[in-house]
């Protein structure tokens, strides 16, 4: 196959951006669609190999893996030893727990399904997640474990139309799966199922099995000047908030495959600028930078808190560790005699799995990430693991009858009302709700307690900028809960900004119109970035007034502004809790109570004693105070 400088400058054009992106200062907004770029890329040069050597008689299965083993693995081991460090040493037991489900993943290919579990790709999240990039090369690998049989058997039986035919119906099939999955809001299923995400490496394949090339330069260089524009607009244009994939992932898509299609031929601008030794070099060392940024950038979030420098130190260090793994890792083992045979391949394959999902396997089901700490930092450990602390912002299963309907029972939504006698509390809100519900529960036992809340759903009228099922919780109370005469309180709980001001008053008087329920507002509580319990975890040999006294360093959001104008709008008859007033005072705000428990559990949100804290503030909203 005739190697191309071109491809490797545009394999640049597809990894500078997703570091940049990733360094999160907003250069490249979209920078994302870099993975896209590589899945074309990708297609066309595999594909190409694989049909030309079917052609030639000269085609290995077993070769076939052995490169792609001598490809993939070298460059993987040392992110793989890095990452274990950086996780043991600064994450939290959930986390640590989480990461060598990502560790498995990684060594196994399987990784875009542990974060389809796990959590969505553009979630905050993600700043603990140091192995999370690698969703892509599962993507690949699972493509690879298809493409070659497939065609082997196609070309050798009917020829590159056959194969041509059968790859275009299975790319139309892939992509109507993505937009079936986007019209539904089924945005991370798109995003990570290797399945809908093919038929952008089929558009790659398609290319190679129809050798699609421009004819004369200036049709190369019209295909490069529209290929450059469209991945472009979407590197700029789009951001975390774009509707992705699907539709939009045409554009760096249709891109891509334009450049290819431009051949070698002609010497227009961006040719020359893509077969620059720059360009043609970054675009070699493209698979380790690619391998080695985000570990690096998630060290930052832990080593260097909040520092704006740190992402660019780290995206440095990255282009260094990349040319070192290409020079002294890679290329060794890729070309040299090392992994040459099958044997020593497969061998060298067998040994990592096993080294990396041996001690993975023994160390969770040792409980490994909890045997790290000891004391009050264990439990104040146990207090900041999200997924215990969310218990308590549900009701029990069994505990609850009346569900909103066409939700899942998971959501904190319960309108059971076990004793009628009773004073009702109803709270509606997102999650900043939820985590009120065990503080409410302890203080008022007598009272029943009721709730109409999502994670991530704002109680506003006419709002639709959220999360799946928001717009059923919305309607459903808004248009359908009819219980508002058994009400006596309506707790408001949401995570505000300036954006929700006007709704949020329209909404409060919405409410005021029942006639009956006494309406409370919450003000937001501060927040902190990184996040709190990332913070306490990489503080492991810092005392609590320490780690304390450092968090004030680490607040990226005291909404104070936003409190004083809602306060300030809302009707004299609602009661407005002031959420910064009673968790800060001057510039300290509270993070442990007086038994060094931690009250704040991530970025702002409550652990259940720092619910139960928070809410034994507030007036007694049954008494009439």
């Amino acid at each position: 196959m005739q190697y191309r400088r071109d491809i490797d400058g545009l394999r640049t054009v597809a990894v500078v951006p997703v570091v940049i992106y990733h360094a999160g200062y907003g250069l490249f907004p979209g920078g994302f669609v870099g993975v896209d770029i590589f899945f074309v890329i990708s297609g066309y040069l595999i594909t190409k190999l694989i049909a030309e050597q079917i052609e030639g008689g000269a085609f290995s299965f077993t070769q076939f893996y052995v490169r792609r083993v001598r490809r993939l693995l070298p460059a993987l081991v040392g992110v793989s030893a890095f990452t274990f460090w950086l996780s043991w040493t600064y994450f939290s037991p959930q986390d640590f727990t989480e990461y060598l489900y990502s560790l498995i993943g990684m060594l196994t290919f399987s990784n875009n399904f542990v974060f389809l579990w796990q959590a969505d790709y553009f979630a905050e999240a993600s700043a603990t997640k140091p192995l999370l990039h690698t969703w892509s090369l599962a993507v690949e690998e699972q493509f690879y474990l298809i493409v070659p049989a497939l065609l082997f058997f196609m070309i050798r039986r009917a020829g590159r139309d056959l194969a041509i035919k059968v790859f275009a119906i299975i790319g139309a099939i892939s992509f109507l799966a993505a937009m079936i999955l986007m019209d539904n809001d089924m945005a991370a299923q798109a995003f990570f199922n290797s399945g809908v995400r093919f038929w952008e490496m089929i558009v790659g394949s398609l290319i190679a099995l129809g050798s699609l090339s421009a004819r004369t330069p200036a049709q190369a260089t019209a295909l490069r000047w529209g290929g450059l524009a469209m991945i472009a607009y979407a590197v700029l244009a789009f951001d975390h908030d774009t509707a992705f994939p699907g539709l939009t992932a045409v554009l760096p898509v249709l891109g891509t495959a334009a450049i290819i299609c431009a051949g070698p031929i002609g010497s227009d601008l961006i040719k020359q600028a893509l077969e620059t030794r720059l360009f043609v070099y970054i675009g070699k060392i493209s698979y380790s930078l690619y391998l080695w940024h985000w570990p690096l950038l998630v060290a930052c979030h832990f080593l260097a808190p909040g520092e704006f420098w740190a992402p660019m130190i780290a995206v440095v260090l990255s282009f260094g560790a990349a040319s070192v793994s290409y020079h002294l890792i890679e290329t060794p083992l890729r070309f040299g005699p090392v992994l040459k045979t099958p044997v020593r391949a497969f061998s060298f394959l067998a040994v990592v799995s096993l080294s990396g999902l041996g001690p993975a396997l023994y160390l969770h089901q040792a409980d490994a990430a909890n045997s790290r700490f000891s004391g009050d930092r264990a439990l104040a450990m146990q207090l900041l693991d999200t997924k215990e602390a969310q218990k308590t912002w549900r009701w029990e299963r069994d505990a609850c009858e009346d569900r909103i309907p066409g939700l899942p029972r998971n959501l904190s939504s319960c309108l059971t009302i076990a004793s009628p006698d009773d004073p009702t509390i109803l709270i509606i809100g997102d999650s900043h709700g939820q985590h009120l519900l065990h503080g409410i529960q302890q203080r008022w036992t007598e009272a029943n307690v009721i709730g109409i809340m999502g994670g991530g759903c704002k109680p506003i009228r006419g709002w639709t900028e959220d999360r799946d099922n928001c717009d059923i919780i919305r309607e459903f109370l808004f248009e359908t809960y009819a219980g508002w005469d058994q009400v006596d309180v309506v707790v408001v709980a949401f995570r505000t900004n300036e954006k929700h001001v006007d709704g949020l008053i329209d909404t409060v008087n919405w409410l005021r119109e029942k006639d009956g329920p006494k309406v409370v507002v919450i003000g937001s509580l501060p927040e902190y970035d990184p996040p709190f319990d990332d913070f306490f975890t990489a503080s492991a040999t810092s005392s609590f007034q320490e780690i304390a006294e450092a968090a004030q360093n680490n607040l990226s959001d005291r909404p104070s502004e936003v409190s004083k104008q809602i306060r300030d709008m809302l009707p004299r008859d609602v009661v407005f809790i002031e959420s910064i007033e009673i968790v800060c005072s001057n510039s300290n705000c509270r993070v442990f109570d007086r038994q060094n428990r931690p009250i704040i559990l991530d970025y702002g949100h409550l652990t259940p004693p720092g619910s139960i804290w928070f809410v034994s503030q507030w007036p007694n909203l049954l008494s009439g105070e």
